[in-house]
């Protein structure tokens, strides 16, 4: 008589050590750029700011002295919104707004700054987002207060895309994200996680 057996690999793998959580993102508001205060060329179109496409972008023309740059988004409709991220062009992220301020209106007149960027100087290569508790919005205006100075003498302001977020459905809902290890490498991965919370911080004795 036969028998045969299946190894069970009794090793634990490594703990999870990149364990990310964030809040699930509400939707796009869906809307279109409806003022600037310049652009360099039909390729560097204020509109496609907010076309979609983070390899498009906008460029105010060459300013041979500073001045403040702006931009509008008109949302399709009033909407409830509480952030706004904005990314770099692709070709040029140094063109990336040192100093900015973001306003909402509801009628295009009356505007309330909601939050800004300062000094970003470095930190050119990445995407920048301002939170801020929700408001209504139809309009929403970026003013650029510092731009970028080349180094031909002329100032330039460049900005590769704009998500403007609506408030999500799910303000309470916690998305969490991590790589899952193996003891083998590359195999021998948990079959089943253990997730726990807790309003106060996790210990050995309260987990």
């Amino acid at each position: 008589e036969e028998a045969s057996a299946i190894t069970q690999d009794a090793t634990p793998p490594p703990q999870v050590l990149d364990l990310q959580a964030s809040s699930l993102q509400g939707e796009l508001a869906d809307g279109w750029v409806s003022q600037a205060s310049g652009e360099f060329s039909d390729y560097w179109s204020a509109s496609h700011v907010y076309d979609g496409d983070p390899n498009t972008g906008w460029s105010t023309p060459p300013r041979p002295e500073a001045q403040e740059e702006y931009i509008t988004v008109q949302l399709s409709g009033q909407s409830l919104v509480d952030q706004i991220t904005f990314y770099p062009t692709p070709a040029y992220p140094e063109f990336f707004p040192i100093d900015l301020d973001v306003e909402i209106s509801v009628d295009g007149n009356q505007w309330q700054p909601v939050g800004g960027l300062r000094e970003i100087t470095t930190d050119i290569f990445t995407s920048h987002t301002i939170r801020f508790s929700p408001i209504s919005a139809t309009y929403i205006r970026t003013r650029v207060l510092t731009t970028y100075q080349h180094p031909s003498g002329n100032y330039y302001c460049g900005i590769g895309e704009i998500e403007i977020r609506e408030v999500s459905e799910s303000p309470t809902t916690i998305v969490l994200g991590f790589t899952a290890p193996g003891d083998d490498p590359g195999s021998g991965f948990s079959e089943t996680y253990d997730l726990r919370y807790l309003t106060s911080p996790i210990t050995e004795a309260n987990f």
